[in-house]
């Protein structure tokens, strides 16, 4: 989370939390004022999109893994992650100046296991409330095939932009322990139209796999 800041990106944070189960998603916002957000629909099934998924990295010890769909343009990367396991994605539509930046990124790292749904949860909130700027648009609980979590949205100020975040947590329960799963996006708000409906579909259709 905190360590892209740095890099000009898109990026959608979903934190989980599930029984060993699915999260859910939301489309972002297409301007800086707060929304109601629509209600949406979880399929809990990665594959259901395109038939193709992209799956996070796994160590032997994990009881659980995560599923995210592999839509056209995109393709996984290697991005500074929290500890051995997770996924990085991206596009690169359109290369900016310096070709470092990805036009779009969605990042999951699995994280160690909290106390308690409501830890994760403020984890969450403290790391996107972190972020110099921030404004917060949405802070809200949400619930991901079943599973309790919650979603906090804003967006900050850049250099000749303002960017998008979206957080998300669901909570992962596994073996009597919980862990959070965060999935981390971020967006400049004169992109999110175009962007929006990819970040969307890929949230829409995390999956939480034994």
């Amino acid at each position: 989370m905190s360590l892209l800041r740095s890099v000009p990106m898109v990026v959608v944070a979903l934190t989980v939390l599930a029984a060993c189960g699915t999260p859910e998603s939301a489309a972002p916002p297409s301007s800086t004022a707060a929304k109601p957000t629509p209600a949406v629909h979880y399929s809990c099934d990665a594959n259901a999109v395109t038939g193709r998924v992209f799956t996070s990295d796994r160590a032997p010890e994990q009881l659980f893994g995560v599923l995210i769909p592999e839509l056209p343009g995109w393709q996984r990367t290697d991005v500074p992650r929290v500890g051995t396991s997770g996924l990085a994605i991206q596009r690169r539509d359109q290369l900016p100046a310096d070709f470092h930046s990805p036009t779009a990124m969605i990042t999951v790292n699995q994280l160690p296991p909290t106390a308690t749904v409501q830890d994760a949860v403020d984890m969450m909130r403290r790391t996107a409330q972190a972020t110099p700027g921030w404004q917060t648009r949405e802070d809200s609980t949400i619930n991901v095939c079943g599973q309790d979590g919650g979603r906090v949205t804003g967006v900050f100020p850049a250099p000749q932009v303002e960017w998008w975040e979206d957080h998300r947590l669901i909570v992962c329960e596994c073996g009597g322990a919980i862990y959070p799963v965060s999935l981390v996006g971020r967006a400049k708000v004169p992109d999110l139209d175009s962007l929006g409906p990819d970040l969307a579909t890929i949230l829409d259709n995390v999956q939480i796999v034994p």
